[in-house]
């Protein structure tokens, strides 16, 4: 990990799992970071210099960035925003019991972005973290244009999925697979562009909805996995034969 010269002022929005995590790792690449949530406790757990979730390596993170002053929490979103050049939004999407995205917190978001750019003078990159479904951006960009706003003119609502594991999120933020920018926005593009410079990964350009489309992509493909191996562990077990074997055996081919 490397602290970058290039650096920004970024909002990120949510400070959970993923939005700890990206607050703490965009802080250490050299950018100003001001965490935004409801919450009020993760607020000032974050104005402490602690984290707001568990993971390997997260304490020592967030108390460094804390401590250095390019970390910082408030419960204020329009204050936030007024200082920031990119928007990053990591509020949860829960499924319900039908395997339905809860969107209700990302709205909310997207009402106070609204109204806060509506003033706003200066581009806004607005990008989305969170796991929604195709489509979203589109809706999230007309919502913003209500405030009189042009999109792509004055501002932009981007694609930006994460691939972190728990257990390793700091580890799978600096090495991703890629890094992957949903966007037809060439000043977006370019802001994430410099956003992300120092990450050893190739940086994928692509249309929004495949942006939003490939996280559902993986997280089923991951869960098609876990079936998998769970069906040749139950067969394993009934033969007598060791699964764990079978299966580091078979993890070895490629397959």
């Amino acid at each position: 990990m490397t602290v970058e010269q290039t650096s920004f002022t970024v909002t990120v929005i949510g400070l959970g799992y993923v939005g700890c995590v990206s607050a703490g790792c965009l802080a250490h690449m050299g950018h100003r970071v001001i965490g935004v949530d409801v919450n009020e406790k993760k607020v000032r757990l974050i104005n402490e210099g602690l984290p707001t979730i568990v993971d390997e390596g997260i304490a020592s993170l967030i108390m460094e960035q804390s401590r250095s002053g390019r970390l910082s929490a408030t419960p204020n979103m329009r204050e936030a925003l007024d200082r920031s050049d990119i928007c990053m939004i990591c509020v949860g999407t829960p499924s319900n019991k039908y395997g339905e995205p809860d969107l209700s917190h990302l709205w909310q978001v997207a009402g106070q972005i609204k109204e806060a750019i509506a003033e706003r003078e200066r581009f806004l990159t607005v990008v989305i973290r969170s796991t929604v479904p195709p489509g979203t951006g589109s809706a999230f960009e007309a919502l913003l244009a209500e405030s009189g706003k042009r999109a792509y003119r004055d501002f932009a609502v981007v694609s930006n999925p994460e691939f972190l594991r728990e257990g390793s999120s700091i580890a799978d933020y600096f090495n991703p697979p890629y890094t992957l920018i949903g966007t037809d926005s060439e000043t977006a593009s370019a802001a994430l562009r410099r956003l992300y410079e120092g990450i050893r990964a190739p940086i994928v350009e692509t249309d929004r909805e495949v942006g939003e489309m490939i996280k559902y992509a993986g997280n089923s493909f991951h869960a098609l996995k876990v079936v998998f191996a769970n069906e040749i562990g139950a067969i394993c077990r009934s033969l007598g034969i060791d699964p764990v074997q079978v299966m580091e055996f078979f993890a070895a081919t490629g397959s």
